[in-house]
């Protein structure tokens, strides 16, 4: 139940348009006036690219949360067709209710603010 709603959720925050998605798209987010709230990396993205997520994701203060979902349900939680390594979350409020309905912490020097 607590995976439903996560990912619908996730499906929610995309049809508001307060997502991006793809490695690229988001580290250009993380550049911008308004950076994403919450980066959600696939269980199944390669190790460089966790890597690259973590690195950046730590550079910028972005809380990063290694999700349980392979990269095809990411992408299908936000209508996306293929598979996504990454989805980046740009609001704060549902950010915090995905943390919530994960049940883990991220992985961020700014856990205090969330």
């Amino acid at each position: 139940m607590t995976a439903d709603r996560f990912l619908g959720l996730l499906g929610l925050a995309r049809r508001a348009g307060r997502t991006v998605h793809g490695a690229p798209l988001i580290f250009a987010a993380m550049k911008s006036k308004r950076p994403p709230a919450l980066v959600i990396a696939a269980a199944d993205a390669s190790a460089g690219a966790q890597k690259k997520l973590r690195t950046k994701c730590s550079f910028y203060r972005t809380p990063l949360l290694h999700s349980a979902y392979d990269k095809a349900t990411l992408a299908h939680a936000i209508g996306s067709p293929g598979e996504l390594a990454a989805v980046g979350v740009l609001d704060a409020g549902i950010a915090q209710e995905l943390l919530k309905l994960s049940g883990s912490d991220p992985d961020t020097d700014r856990n205090e603010e969330m």
